[in-house]
């Protein structure tokens, strides 16, 4: 007998998790100009912990609650923008290491972290709240993080701004909107920045321009270091996009599969010593994440993601029961 969650996983595991991985590495490889889907959209985690919490409306308090996933600091994110998750976007034509730098071997896919979720695009396409060509640190950025950063005091009235987390227009001391100052000079029709943003359809109040396929293209032009300030800032290695976290929420209580239909982990993935080689050995490692439980139909498939296989990155973990057959 299996236990009622490894029941769940096994038969989740199937052939439709099989053609979900060939979907995937389709969509990877597709032309992102003309595919309605362009890309492989995921949450990487990039931290030792993965939590499944979309935090809106902090009020910016301090608590360990609100602490993010990308910094254990709880002081900090305060500060930070609230109510977006931050994902990438990886496609074939623009994610792969044209040289050995950033701590990428050249021909590999330019991706960080060991774990994280994969989107359904044609889902949550309508939850993009703004898109960048590169990652630009969206957690210091007004508007949710779709705007122009909280140091910019130029943009701030005597240079005196808020913190991104309070969002405030220093010209009308109200809440930041998207005709504001401080949102609308970073928007990439005012700004000839590599940095700046293209609106997404949930851009402010629920409202925006579907600007995607200007983000993708000024992500196919782009030139230059994909490090220009060293490893720790990788700004050139991925494109950012960023969701809505309130409109994002109301979808994945409604159907989370639908949103998130897979896990993935890095091929090869060892915690403590032990190769989370089987969909039941990563699933004990999920089960201790923060916020895991916190919708129904968590219990989605786990692929495998190898940055060293352009060709076919993503691949169907095996059960258990699978693995002394398929890697003796």
């Amino acid at each position: 007998m299996c236990s009622t969650l490894a029941c769940m996983v096994l038969s989740l595991a199937a052939a439709s998790a099989f053609d979900l991985a060939a979907e995937l590495n389709s969509n990877f490889a597709a032309n992102p100009l003309e595919s309605s889907v362009p890309g492989v959209l995921m949450r990487n985690s990039l931290g030792k912990t993965f939590d499944f919490n979309i935090y809106c409306d902090t009020q910016c308090r301090t608590s360990t609650s609100f602490v993010d996933y990308e910094n254990g600091d709880a002081e900090q994110y305060k500060e930070w923008a609230d109510c977006r998750w931050s994902s990438t976007l990886l496609n074939k034509a623009f994610s792969i290491a044209p040289e050995t730098e950033c701590g990428f071997h050249k021909g590999q896919i330019m991706s960080l972290g060991s774990f994280g979720l994969i989107f359904n695009y044609s889902a949550v396409s309508s939850t993009v709240k703004c898109s960048y060509s590169q990652d630009v640190g969206s957690r210091f950025i007004y508007n949710s993080g779709c705007g122009c950063k909280d140091g910019q005091k130029d943009l701030c009235r005597d240079g005196k701004c808020s913190n991104a987390c309070q969002n405030i227009d220093s010209w009308t001391r109200k809440k930041n909107t998207a005709d504001s100052k401080q949102v609308a000079s970073c928007h990439c029709g005012a700004s000839s920045e590599q940095s700046c943003y293209h609106e997404g359809p949930a851009f402010y109040n629920g409202t925006g321009r579907d600007e995607m396929k200007q983000m993708l293209q000024q992500r196919l032009d782009r030139k230059g270091p994909l490090c220009p300030q060293g490893p720790y800032h990788p700004d050139g290695v991925w494109a950012e996009i960023i969701l809505d976290g309130h409109s994002l929420q109301e979808k994945l209580k409604q159907d989370f599969a639908a949103v998130i239909p897979a896990f993935f982990i890095a091929k090869h993935l060892s915690v403590e010593g032990i190769v989370l080689d089987s969909q039941e050995k990563v699933y004990y490692e999920i089960q201790k994440m923060k916020g895991y439980g916190l919708y129904e139909g968590m219990a989605v498939p786990v692929l495998s993601f190898d940055i060293s296989n352009p060709s076919a990155p993503f691949e169907l973990l095996p059960s258990r029961s699978e693995v002394t057959t398929l890697y003796p």
